[in-house]
């Protein structure tokens, strides 16, 4: 990983942060277009920045069909049921993943 100072402007962007010193501030890894960060969540304190703290998303029901949908021209809608909630530019997205996963040492030892 790249070792990069948090600055306001990345405060901003939905960065991933992590912890590998003994440290209060995280370090921070910008979020860049097709890039992706990987970790060894048990052995590092790791987060997604928040993007854009300051707006409000908007609120959905989980018992409603939430989609976002590409409407083209580099726009996004976020639709609950047929109701369009929001739009978004491409450039506004940001996606974070959880990948978690077990080895044993053969298929007797998880059994």
């Amino acid at each position: 990983m790249h070792d990069w100072n948090v600055t306001r402007e990345d405060t901003l962007s939905g960065q991933f942060l992590y912890y590998n010193e003994n440290n209060q501030t995280p370090k921070a890894v910008p979020p860049l277009p097709l890039a992706g960060s990987a970790v060894d969540g048990s052995k590092t304190i790791h987060a997604a920045g928040v993007y854009n703290p300051e707006v409000n998303p908007p609120v959905m029901s989980k018992d409603k069909n939430n989609a976002l949908y590409y409407i083209g021209d580099e726009l996004w809608e976020l639709r609950e049921d047929d109701k369009i909630l929001k739009q978004y530019p491409t450039k506004d997205l940001r996606m974070t993943i959880v990948y978690r996963a077990r080895c044993f040492e053969s298929k007797k030892t998880f059994e």
